[in-house]
């Protein structure tokens, strides 16, 4: 097994802006500089190593839950994972009727996942 590393990015305001887990933060601080949008509002990191993925996990679902960061979505009880109905409909407007049936498939999918997760 391999060490795991929780990193939290804060903004100049020591507001959480976001909490995730890598085996290597450094690459992943990369990849998120180069893809988030939020990216440049990042001022500090705080690193914590792990003896484990299950042990880093937990503690990653646990710090989200507890410390909202900005821009997580899962596990964030802040964030609601449901959008509203005017999205929902602008977003079914510039669909077409297959990637709609493939969409509520996708949806389906991920709550028997979500289902199975939480029966465990």
């Amino acid at each position: 097994m391999s060490e795991q590393t929780l990193y939290r990015f804060f903004d100049k305001d020591n507001v959480l802006l976001y909490v995730g887990i890598s085996i290597n933060a450094y690459n992943r601080a990369k990849q998120h500089k180069a893809d988030k949008e939020w990216w440049p509002d990042v001022v500090q990191i705080t690193l914590e190593t792990y003896p484990d993925r299950a042990t880093v996990e937990l503690q990653e679902k646990q710090v989200i839950a507890a410390e909202s960061p900005k821009y997580n979505t899962c596990f964030n009880k802040s964030k609601s994972l449901i959008p509203n109905w005017d999205e929902l409909s602008e977003l079914a407007n510039q669909m077409t009727g297959e990637e709609i049936a493939r969409a509520l498939q996708g949806a389906v999918l991920g709550l028997e996942s979500l289902k199975r997760m939480r029966s465990k």
